[in-house]
Parts: C-alpha cells; structure tokens; sequence
C-alpha cells in the first residue's frame, strides 16, 4: 500500500492538467469539500457524473475515493445510514479485489463501515469490527494519519462492546507502535477533536478518575460539534465519582436543547446512571424528553440507542402511571429489535416491559 493518502491523486489531476482536463480537478475537489462540510445533497448531486467519469477512465481507484467520500458526507451527521449501508458492505469488497488493494482509501473505505456500523448498533457489531480493523491495522505504517484513524475506531468498537481494558490497551500499544506521531499529542487538533474524550470516557469505567479528567480538558475545544458529547462524558466521570448533584445538572442542561443536538448512547447512560427516570426526584418533563429522544433515534436509524431510550423512558411512565406513554415505548422497542445486529440482553427486557404492563 502506499503510505502517501493524497500524493497517488495529485498526480492523476496531473495527469488531467496534461489532458486539458482541468474542469475534472476542480469536480473532484469540489465534491470532496462538499463531502468533508457535509452536505449530504450536494454530495449526492455531484456523485452521478463524478462516479459515470472514474468508470469511464476505467480508474477504480479514483472509483473508490469518490464512493468513500459520498460515504462519508454521512458520517457525523443526522442522516439515517441505512440506504448507504450496503453500498459501503459494497465497496469494502470493492477495494479488496486485487488491482484496488493497495489504494490508500482502502482504510477510509473500512473506517465508513464502523462508524455506519457504530450508529445502527455499536455493541450488535463490535466484534465484527473488532475484526476488521484489525485486519487493517497489520497493513498500516503506524507512522500514518490513516494508523490514529483505525486506533480510534477500534477504540470505539471495544468501547461499544463493554471491553474498557482491551480498548485501554489498544491505545496504549498504538502510541508505543507510532512513536514521534503521537509524541505531540496534547496538542494535536486530530486526537484533541476525535480521540481524547474517548479515552476520558475509557478511564471513566476504569475508575482512573484523574486521568479521565486530563483526557477531558484537552478534548474538544470550545465551538466543537462535539461540545455535547464531552458535556456527557463529564457527567459520566461525575456520576462515576458519586457527584450526583454535579452528573444531574448535567443532564438538565439539556432540557431546551434539540433532539438533533442530543447525543442519544451518552443521554441515555447518564441517565441510567443517576437513576433517572426512575427515581422520584426525576424532573416532570425528562420522561417524555427521553421518549422523544428514543423516537428520534429509531427515525433517523440509531437502533441500539433508540431501544435503550425506550427501554429507561418505559421504566419512567411506568413509574408515572402512564399506560399510554408505557405503550407507546413498548412499540418503539418491538419495531426497533428485529433492526438489531444482536438481541445482547434486548429481548429479555423487552419481555419485562411486556410482562410490566399485562
């Protein structure tokens, strides 16, 4: 594989330059930037032509950068990934034949597959992921943008799968395999954008407290998309450290916010771990918040995180007496299960929730 991500396409639009072709430069920039800001339409707008030219030059190559990148416009956004998930099962076979192999986007093309797959159902497909990106990793030069990309979603994988020592250590090894490349880490935009909460979200369920809050204060600087998820990484940390008062205001912060702007995993287990909506000092208005959260989640294909909002806001109504509000979560998680890569424990609480109310 070629260890320069970027240097195999310049000298294509070289190539282009030469062929007085440069109209195709700045398509193929264009869509990229399009792709990188996510604009979902504008991405699928351009794809038709870009996608019918790369076939035409018969430059598979070029192929799998335009399918990653339209791929990838969805990623971190609010866009379902369902209608793009086979189409990324498809390329990542797409890009092992043998004369794609060694193209560098190979990598990216496998990095699309879990961060669908962590959507739809991060702990149903860890182990497959788990899977895959180690197979990845072993082709990597750790010296690479590419190496912290795939670190970072294994992280998130062993995350999702509950296994915090593995994903510790999956770290830890990498930074010793890259050396120099992550020497610098605190102040790295890349790991303080993408990795450091996550790792702070790792010592959090190890109990490394102080480490947990380290991590924290280099992740996400002020203005980031991601403000709410580190907000909800600290009123984990707090919860875990038994500031039950500081993890609540956490949570109630959120009461005005979007639902779009909600990130449901981390809501959904500060709330477990707090104890609401069960408990009574629950504020009035959080079980229907969680509700709402649960259905956003299961339209815009987030299913593991749509059953575990209905599952907590069931347990809330329940508590309330409110058969109705009851029922309308027990529907969410009977239409939800089948859409999960694995039951895990799904079906049993399900039966509960059933059991609960007959």
């Amino acid at each position: 594989m070629s260890d320069d991500v970027w240097g195999w396409i310049y000298d294509y639009q070289d190539q282009l330059y030469d062929r007085d072709q440069e109209d195709w430069v700045y398509k193929i920039d264009d869509f990229i930037h399009e792709a990188y800001e996510k604009n979902v339409e504008e991405v699928e707008a351009r794809y038709p032509e870009l996608i019918s030219f790369a076939r035409a030059e018969e430059n598979k190559w070029l192929e799998v950068l335009i399918r990653h990148w339209r791929l990838q416009s969805y990623i971190s956004t609010n866009h379902d990934p369902r209608p793009r998930l086979q189409e990324a099962l498809e390329l990542l076979e797409f890009s092992h034949q043998p004369d794609v192999y060694d193209v560098p986007q190979r990598t990216c093309v496998a990095d699309d597959l879990q961060a669908f797959f962590k959507v739809l159902d991060g702990p149903g497909y860890a182990d497959e992921c788990v899977k895959m990106l180690n197979a990845e990793l072993e082709r990597i030069s750790p010296n690479k943008d590419c190496f912290m990309c795939m670190v970072t979603a294994k992280v998130d994988a062993l995350c999702e799968a509950e296994r915090f020592e593995d994903a510790l250590d999956a770290w830890e090894t990498a930074k010793q395999q890259a050396g120099q490349t992550f020497a610098g880490e605190e102040g790295a935009p890349h790991f303080n954008r993408y990795v450091a909460d996550c790792i702070a979200y790792v010592h959090a369920h190890l109990g490394n407290f102080d480490r947990a809050n380290e991590f924290l204060e280099m992740s996400q600087p002020e203005g980031s998309f991601r403000m709410n998820e580190k907000k909800l990484v600290q009123g984990i940390l707090q919860a875990k450290m038994r500031k039950s008062e500081d993890a609540a205001a956490v949570l109630a912060g959120f009461k005005s916010q979007a639902l779009d702007d909600i990130p449901a995993k981390y809501f959904v287990e500060l709330s477990r771990l707090i104890g609401w909506p069960t408990d009574e000092n629950t504020p009035d208005y959080f079980v229907k918040q969680l509700e709402d959260v649960a259905l956003r989640s299961k339209n815009h294909g987030r299913m593991r995180d749509a059953f575990n909002a209905a599952d907590l806001a069931f347990h809330g109504h329940a508590r309330l007496g409110d058969e109705d509000g009851s029922n309308r979560c027990i529907e969410i998680l009977e239409t939800v299960l089948p859409d999960l890569a694995q039951p895990l424990n799904a079906r049993k609480r399900l039966d509960e929730a059933r059991a609960a109310i007959s």
